[in-house]
């Protein structure tokens, strides 16, 4: 074999040491053409998906002004029809099926792509092996932008609670000015716990995995 041909294997082989059997699949699909299928990997994936009627509707969702369902339903089954058959927008996507999901590419650099995808795996794998499945839960709500995920763990982590009943109760106990009287009627009412999450413009949100709810602020200030 000649060095090249070595060279190239072992280029691939990393490759799919890196991204597994999606990594083997898109070598497959490339015919071992290791920059296109990075290329797919890196700049064109879409995300993964439970079928293909699910990347539909993000996609839907993603080009209208507002997100709901309702607006988008008009258009979902000729979106799912076109998108099986390469039509819509002018075979823009393909599909690649692994273990019961769907994992969705753009065919043009030039289509935007649904979510904001980490350049580096390895950065992001780093991540996920620091902070386990709640990094995994971050870069999902952070549609994988790593600056935005270490930002949220580093500057606004508020800690692991119970519930986020648990949560208020711990914020009004830091309360130091607050009557005790008037503490517990806020608890007992829940207004508290609305305005911290429920209510437009909210300072915190949470974060559930395996039970344990991570409460974060949406701004440094909010943690002060």
């Amino acid at each position: 074999m000649k060095e090249a041909d070595q060279n190239i294997e072992k280029a691939c082989a990393a490759f799919v040491d890196e991204y597994g059997t999606l990594g083997q699949a898109l070598l497959k699909r490339t015919q071992n053409n290791l920059e296109e299928a990075r290329c797919a990997i890196e700049d064109r994936y879409q995300g993964e998906y439970e079928w293909i009627g699910d990347f539909a509707l993000a996609y839907l969702k993603s080009q209208s002004d507002s997100n709901d369902v309702l607006l988008c339903s008009i258009n979902f089954e000729r979106f799912v029809y076109c998108l099986r058959r390469g039509l819509f927008p002018r075979g823009a996507f393909f599909e690649i099926h692994l273990d019961g999901r769907v994992h969705v590419f753009s065919q043009d650099d030039r289509v935007s792509p649904l979510t904001r995808v980490y350049k580096n795996s390895r950065k992001a794998r780093a991540f996920i092996a620091k902070h386990g499945k709640l990094g995994q839960a971050l870069l999902g709500q952070t549609r994988y932008v790593l600056e935005e995920a270490h930002c949220l763990i580093e500057d606004r982590y508020q800690g692991r609670y119970g519930s986020t009943e648990d949560f208020v109760r711990h914020y009004v106990s830091n309360w130091a000015l607050i009557p005790d009287d008037l503490r517990r009627y806020i608890l007992c009412n829940g207004y508290l716990e609305q305005y911290l999450f429920t209510f437009k413009d909210a300072p915190f949100f949470a974060l559930t995995v395996e039970d344990q709810v991570h409460v974060f602020s949406r701004e440094q200030e909010a943690h002060q």
